[in-house]
């Protein structure tokens, strides 16, 4: 039996790692298919993904029968084996994988917000096209949904549900998280709650040598683009937090955890803590930070409404959120999220009681 793991960021893997490590799955049986973040290699075997693989034309058109060449990539990767997928949400390429006829059963692994946020709209529901309209408009969305079945999606595939909570009833499915507030609506004998503090990923440390210990960590995110939150009002906010944490940043050690693929010049933070004159190092997108959290001691965690400060409270450090501070912003799910709010304390309320 193999143990295929769609991993495509930071955070994935360091589930998937504690699922292995949990489930005590042997290293030459789990595969971790990766998109754009590269895992290590001491807990199976990364292979990259299909579309990793075939992102030109020309590649496109040789695998047009889209479904077809994927179940022949996975036939390949696993040597026809029957295997067991664990996936983070049923994205087109998951559907594939877990309709595969060697494909015994399939579990989900938690991946950040997105995984304790539940669907609350139609279009919430449909967030995998949620380019397109409900009824076709234009040549262009007729195009495409032909397009869809041309490459080999049939109805009945295109009809399984992207959200993992849509699963819940299917009695051989898991779902592996770090706190009981994961998958919502999930039944709870379902659930598996990794405990990572008691679980050090490897033997090869995959994280530099860093000390973290009370330091302050300054997370940036996607948040202000993502909403499109007005220039003044990110200015606003970014002013009022770095007069808050300005003080305390001067005495201690600073770093500036940027998103994977960002660039030093296109961090928030960085540019005022530079606008303060104030000394930081920064840590590299693909760092998975929450192993080095799990070591670290101290640590006062900042940022907007990153999975980051909610993992940070649960591993035993101080989380702050300057999400209030932002003058003029949409409503949005974060707003109702009361188990995220009663880990992750108002950054204009922080004080020295409750910063290490």
């Amino acid at each position: 039996m193999k143990y295929i793991f769609t991993i495509h960021s930071p955070i994935t893997y360091f589930c998937a790692a504690n699922v292995v490590l949990t489930e005590k799955l042997q290293k030459e049986n789990v595969v971790f298919l990766y998109t754009s973040f590269i895992p290590p290699d001491d807990l199976g075997l990364p292979v990259p993904s299909f579309y990793t693989l075939h992102k030109s034309v020309f590649k496109k058109l040789m695998t047009f029968n889209l479904v077809k060449a994927y179940d022949k990539y996975v036939n390949e990767i696993t040597n026809g084996n029957r295997f067991q997928a664990y996936i983070d949400l049923a994205h087109y390429y998951q559907k594939i994988l877990i309709t595969h006829s060697n494909c015994t059963a399939f579990h989900f692994i938690e991946e950040g917000m997105s995984s304790y946020i539940p669907p609350q709209t139609l279009s919430d529901l449909t967030r995998i096209e949620s380019s397109t309209s409900f009824r076709f408009k234009g040549d262009k969305e007729k195009l495409r949904a032909i397009l869809r079945i041309l490459r080999g999606y049939n109805l009945r595939l295109l009809a399984l549900p992207y959200f993992a909570n849509s699963f819940t009833f299917l009695n051989d499915s898991k779902y592996y998280g770090f706190s009981p507030a994961v998958y919502p609506g999930v039944l709870t004998e379902n659930k598996v709650i990794i405990e990572a503090q008691t679980i050090h990923l490897s033997k090869k440390k995959i994280t530099s040598e860093i000390e973290l210990s009370n330091a302050i960590l300054l997370i940036e995110e996607s948040y202000f683009k993502v909403y499109k939150i007005d220039e003044k009002d990110l200015d606003y906010c970014m002013n009022q937090s770095m007069s808050i944490l300005k003080n305390k940043i001067a005495s201690r050690s600073v770093y500036v955890k940027l998103r994977p693929g960002q660039k030093e010049h296109n961090s928030i933070w960085i540019r005022y803590l530079i606008k303060n004159q104030l000394t930081y190092k920064v840590l590299s997108g693909d760092l998975i930070l929450e192993e080095l959290l799990i070591d670290s001691k101290g640590c006062n965690v900042v940022g907007t409404v990153s999975a980051l400060l909610f993992y940070s409270s649960i591993f035993g450090h101080n989380a702050f959120s300057n999400y209030m501070l932002i003058p003029q912003k949409p409503k949005a799910v974060f707003d109702y999220l009361d188990f995220y709010w009663e880990r992750v304390t108002n950054l204009s309320k922080l004080s020295d009681k409750i910063f290490n």
